[in-house]
């Protein structure tokens, strides 16, 4: 499957901590959701959950409140 723009947003500002960055445990939400996206993407909606054996996260910098965020899935 080629590469799938699965998750197009942006930060709220509920979602950040006090130093003014995305706080980890939203970061997994919005991964969550791009992986949803992906898996209708890919016509794998019957496939369990479970039977997703790892997920490979790249982190290219920090978001800030406001900040687009865009999650591209393989």
């Amino acid at each position: 499957m080629a590469l799938v723009e699965s998750l197009k947003s942006f930060v709220n500002r509920w979602e950040c901590d006090e130093n003014d960055h995305m706080n980890v445990q939203f970061y997994w939400t919005k991964f969550q959701t791009a992986a949803l996206h992906f898996r209708l993407a890919a016509g794998l909606d019957d496939l369990p959950e479970t039977a997703r054996s790892s997920r490979h996260v790249r982190y290219h910098s920090e978001v800030h409140a406001a900040d687009p965020l865009v999650v591209r899935s393989y």
